[in-house]
Order: structure tokens, then sequence, then C-alpha cells
């Protein structure tokens, strides 16, 4: 696997469990390979989970959803 581009990506996140919000920043690889096109998450330089699969940094709690971004 050969990493075509890493682009940073900011990233809105809520907890549906104590319903608190907070940002994450991800680097964002993307390749292509016979299955089509994909993307890996790192963040701190170390692989990550896509950012919805990951816990609440405040509960635990595992039902995390990406929220739109805001405009800049």
């Amino acid at each position: 696997m050969t990493i075509d581009s890493v682009r940073t990506r900011h990233y809105r996140l809520t907890c549906r469990r104590c319903h608190r919000t907070w940002t994450a920043t991800y680097q964002v690889g993307t390749f292509t390979d016979d299955a089509g096109d994909h993307e890996v998450y790192f963040r701190n330089g170390a692989s990550a989970t896509a950012p919805g699969s990951t816990s609440c940094p405040h509960c635990g709690g595992l039902r995390v959803v990406v929220l739109p971004s805001r405009p800049e």
C-alpha cells in the first residue's frame, strides 16, 4: 500500500450518551487499489480509527457521531 496524499482534516464530534461536543484533528491518507478508493487515519503520527469509530473522551461512550463541518 502506497499512500497517495495526506491532508489534515478537522472533525466535530458529539457523544449521544453525554451530549458533549468536541473537535479532533486527523491526518487522512488516501490510496487506491483494485477494490477502489480508501482512506486511512492518523493522529499524532500513529494510526487511528475513523472519527466516528472513536469513544467519547468525556464519558467513554461509544455512541459518537461526526457532525457536519462549519463553514470557515
